[in-house]
């Protein structure tokens, strides 16, 4: 299953003086890093493209990275991860832009159209 990916502004421990960047971050990884940093850790959350994978892949894929006993402790042993960003509930204030809405794509202006004044006027009599 595709799974969106995203570039991120990492504060570790939630402290500002230490911010790293990191690319290709799953919905799961990013929830992980908020639970262990900091609600307000992770900012400037962009979307970078997608990864073909699916809840157990991505598990596994965290344990190696961050240890299975700590992606268990914040998950269990069991739970299927998060895979959409909107469930997480981040505030827009902390996406770099506002995540796209899924759903009907918006709708678009329509051009303005010019008028020329002097078409609209009666013309005089000679």
């Amino acid at each position: 299953m595709k799974q969106k990916t995203y570039t991120i502004s990492l504060a570790l421990n939630g402290n500002i003086h230490h911010v790293i960047q990191k690319k290709g971050c799953s919905v799961a990884e990013i929830d992980f890093l908020r639970r262990t940093h900091g609600d307000t850790a992770v900012t400037n959350i962009l979307e970078d493209g997608s990864i073909d994978t699916d809840s157990m892949e991505e598990r596994d894929r965290l344990g190696r990275m961050y240890t299975d006993i700590k992606i268990s402790e914040v998950y269990g042993n069991i739970a299927d991860l998060p895979g959409d960003i909107s469930r997480l509930k981040i505030p827009e204030s902390l996406f770099a832009e506002p995540p796209k809405k899924a759903g009907r794509p918006a709708k678009k202006k329509a051009a303005p159209v010019e008028r020329n004044v002097a078409d609209s006027e009666p013309e005089e009599a000679k």
